[in-house]
């Protein structure tokens, strides 16, 4: 059995200003305030299950693969990085993850990076 987990979003960066970033800049970013401005975060609209690699199931490994994510403006994941999990597992949730869609993260209307952490459960039955 696969379970996901959608966490709390971090940071959103408004598109506009994405041609002007070097990678890794997003963890840099943070909105200095929300004022009066509209947020909406990026929420995920369709999930790919991973399959449970048969070299897990025959060491009996589960557990959780954890990735921060930046979701595009257009519901792509621009960018899956590894946080945590066993080794064993990752691929198949990253396979997984880079396949799911989201609506896109916006700042007043106008589309925006959005940041998440995804969680990928794997449990033996």
């Amino acid at each position: 059995m696969t379970t996901f987990t959608r966490m709390a979003h971090l940071l959103l960066i408004p598109a506009a200003f994405a041609g002007v970033m070097m990678a890794g800049d997003e963890a840099s970013l943070t909105p200095a305030s929300t004022g009066a401005h509209r947020i909406e975060p990026a929420a995920v609209v369709t999930m790919v299950n991973p399959v449970y690699p048969k070299i897990a199931l025959a060491q009996r490994v589960q557990g959780a693969v954890v990735f921060d994510a930046v979701v595009a403006p257009d519901g792509t994941l621009a960018r899956l990085t590894p946080v945590s999990g066993p080794k064993v597992l990752m691929q198949q949730a990253m396979t997984a993850a880079r396949q799911w869609t989201y609506s896109a993260a916006s700042i007043d209307g106008v589309g925006a990076y959005g940041s998440t952490r995804i969680r990928v459960n794997f449990q033996m039955q």
